[in-house]
Formats: structure tokens, C-alpha cells, sequence
């Protein structure tokens, strides 16, 4: 891993961030929308080794049960 994770805010909402080496190559990147068991890619080596051969930085949103349906689901709306 050449790249580095780190955490921030969007709109509001924490989220990881994954920044590989030579960003600014980058023409795409990945946005990660974890499962329901809200795993996300930070600190596994196999996605993180893809992201940077890749040059894809990268963002996962962190959130609770959902922030992408089309239904509001109570346990994501921080209290």
C-alpha cells in the first residue's frame, strides 16, 4: 500500500477516504457503499492494493443501516 486512508466529513456524514499515490493521474475514482454488516475497504490490503495499481482514490461513506435507499431508515438519522 502506497496510498493513504484517512476520515473527514461530507455534508454532514463522516466518510474515509482513500487517496492514492500520483492523485493527481487520477480520471476516476470508487465510491463504496458498505453492506449491511458496514464493513468498508480501509486496512484491507487486497482492495487497497487494487485501489493503488489502479490509481482510483477512493470514498466510503460511513453510515449506519442506510444512507441510499429510498426509504428513511431511523437508525441512520444521527440523533
Amino acid at each position: 500500500m502506497n496510498g493513504t486512508w484517512s476520515q473527514d466529513t461530507l455534508a454532514g456524514k463522516p466518510i474515509e477516504v482513500y487517496e492514492p499515490p500520483n492523485l493527481g493521474q487520477a480520471r476516476f475514482g470508487v465510491l463504496f457503499l458498505h453492506p449491511l454488516g458496514l464493513e468498508t475497504l480501509s486496512g484491507r490490503d487486497a482492495f487497497t492494493t487494487v485501489l493503488d495499481q489502479r490509481k482510483l482514490p477512493c470514498v466510503c461513506p460511513l453510515t449506519k443501516r442506510s444512507w441510499w435507499t429510498d426509504r428513511i431508515c431511523p437508525s441512520s438519522i444521527p440523533i
